[in-house]
């Protein structure tokens, strides 16, 4: 459609550039006759009396108006074209980076995935190496674990304690 456009911008260039060629031609003869009183006159080999060379200046008229008229439009029309396709030039190009980026992202995402499924695994496997002390482990002996845990009977005593110290 930009080609198109383009090649009708220069038809019609050419279309005003003959007309405009033809009219200065027929200005310049029908001037003359006129200060001469000398009919028919010749442009481009052909004779025309007054009235020929009025009829085909009107037409030159009319044919020069149509082609400035389709000229601008067929301008700007390859100008709008230039313009979306640049648009979509750079939207192909955000499109191309966009897809980057959503590969990257689905990427991590299955890394993330992995990562999270390791962290479960590690929680099952503390929680059954847990499950193999406790069974491998005499149960009369007192492990690390139960030595640190307060024993909450001591604990309520130490607070009564506290409260007695108190209110004395």
């Amino acid at each position: 459609m930009e080609k198109e456009a383009k090649r009708k911008a220069e038809e019609t260039n050419g279309a005003i550039a003959k007309n405009t060629r033809f009219l200065e031609q027929a200005n310049a003869a029908y001037d003359a006759a006129e200060a001469s009183g000398k009919w028919p006159v010749t442009i481009n080999g052909y004779e025309m009396d007054e009235d020929e060379l009025g009829d085909k200046m009107e037409e030159a008229q009319t044919r020069l108006e149509t082609a400035r008229k389709w000229n601008a439009q067929n301008s700007a029309l390859a100008k709008k074209i230039e313009i979306r396709k640049n648009v979509l030039k750079r939207k192909k190009h955000e499109l191309a980076n966009l897809r980057i980026k959503l590969v990257q992202q689905a990427e991590q995402v299955k890394t993330n995935a992995a990562i999270s499924e390791i962290e479960g695994l590690k929680d099952v496997l503390g929680t059954i190496g847990d499950m193999i002390v406790e069974i491998d482990e005499e149960p009369v002996k007192l492990s690390l674990d139960d030595v640190m845990t307060e024993d909450p009977a001591e604990a309520k005593k130490a607070r009564i304690r506290a409260i007695r110290e108190k209110s004395r």
